[in-house]
């Protein structure tokens, strides 16, 4: 399947040189194990050094510290994350060469396409969550995809490709990414103001979450003790709700 950006057209059906800028951060790190897992040849930089890279090393990524117009060769695709400002030196670098250019937005779409997508987001618990669903399957015999924010309890690793069925995404709300890719269920654990500084307003804020609920091919599992969470149940047809009591789960 392919995903288009624009001019560009991601196919991650087909091993790619993929490098990565800002590779140390937990967003930019847990896509680079699961294009590894997919295949791909990954590489990336980040601006200082970190336990992080080590841990991509460990696993065979080749990532360099500091941005410079120094440029790997033959790559086929460099990702950025949304730390890395538009004069990065590295990222101009890249595009004057001509080399196809994208964000954390565009290579989640493409991940994407390639399972079926749990996406788990709210303002708190969206780690939790995502771990615990992970398990969850796991122990029903399933061999789940996943990428979460933190290392998980039982599985020694926050991203996983395991070419199962399902990829379990904690979806961050911080920068809009959480409406990616196309996803067959979803959870809303709260919703409360955060971020404002990307959204501008909680009203912002909480229009995508309408998005992210209503454009979520399956079911959405929405916290009804939450005020925040709850209030998108009456604009989401396919919303379920758990909690405590008076609830659907």
């Amino acid at each position: 399947m392919t995903q288009a950006v624009g001019s560009t057209t991601l196919n991650f059906s087909k091993p790619l040189r993929i490098h990565l800028l800002g590779i140390g951060g937990a967003g930019m790190s847990a896509i680079a194990i699961v294009l590894d897992g997919l295949g791909h040849q990954v590489s990336g930089s980040d601006a200082m050094s970190s336990p992080v890279l080590d841990t991509l090393r460990e696993a065979g990524i080749a990532v360099r510290v500091g941005h410079s117009n120094e440029l790997v060769d033959s790559v086929d695709l460099v990702g950025s994350s949304t730390a890395i400002p538009p004069t990065n030196p590295e990222l101009l670098a890249y595009q004057a060469s001509g080399v196809p250019c994208v964000g954390r937005f565009e290579l989640l779409s493409a991940i994407g396409e390639r399972a079926d997508v749990l996406s788990l987001s709210g303002t708190h618990g969206k780690t939790t969550t995502s771990a615990l669903l992970t398990l969850m399957l796991q122990g029903t015999g399933e061999q789940p995809n996943c990428i979460v924010g933190a290392k998980v309890a039982g599985l020694g690793t926050g991203a996983l490709w395991t070419g199962g069925t399902w990829l379990v995404l904690e979806a961050d709300e911080s920068d809009s990414t959480f409406l990616a890719p196309r996803r067959r269920g979803a959870v809303v654990t709260n919703l409360e103001p955060d971020h404002l500084d990307h959204h501008g307003s909680f009203e912002a804020l909480r229009s995508s979450f309408v998005r992210f609920v209503n454009e979520t091919e399956g079911p959405v599992l929405v916290c009804h003790d939450d005020e925040g969470a709850r209030g998108l149940i009456g604009e989401c047809p396919n919303a379920l709700t758990y909690g405590f009591a008076g609830t659907d789960l």
